[in-house]
């Protein structure tokens, strides 16, 4: 006799292919969107120590909130992406798409970035 899972004594409706689509991009625009929020209210702390130099002299607990911020930021990515790999396979399907494209971004930065730097280094003489 075969063991039981409890998700198999009710199974799940077979997705559509539509479904799956939609799912998958709101894993993928979700991420950014939840991201760029998450990203702006981690950098909150640092924009009002440069606006407010004189208010903020003591810089110590804004940078420290900023990486607490940080640090539950991408605990709560993973935590959603392991919630919805189990709920929504798509969704998560489609955040693991946006963690590739992230790290695509980030390289061919770094790259644009080494090029520019080492190329005004090569035009200057040094």
């Amino acid at each position: 006799m075969d063991e039981m899972t409890p998700n198999q004594g009710t199974p799940q409706p077979q997705l559509t292919s539509g479904q799956k689509v939609r799912d998958f991009l709101l894993g993928f625009f979700g991420w950014w969107v939840i991201n760029g929020i998450c990203s702006m209210i981690n950098v909150l702390p640092s924009l009002l120590m440069v606006q407010y130099p004189t208010t903020f002299s003591d810089t110590t607990p804004f940078a420290l909130a900023s990486n607490v911020l940080g640090c539950i930021w991408l605990l709560l990515n993973l935590a959603v992406l392991i919630l919805l790999a189990f709920k929504r396979r798509w969704a998560a399907f489609g955040m693991l798409a946006a963690f590739g494209a992230a790290l695509c971004l980030v390289i061919l930065a770094a790259l644009v970035f080494g090029v520019v730097c080492f190329g005004l280094l090569w035009q200057s003489g040094v």
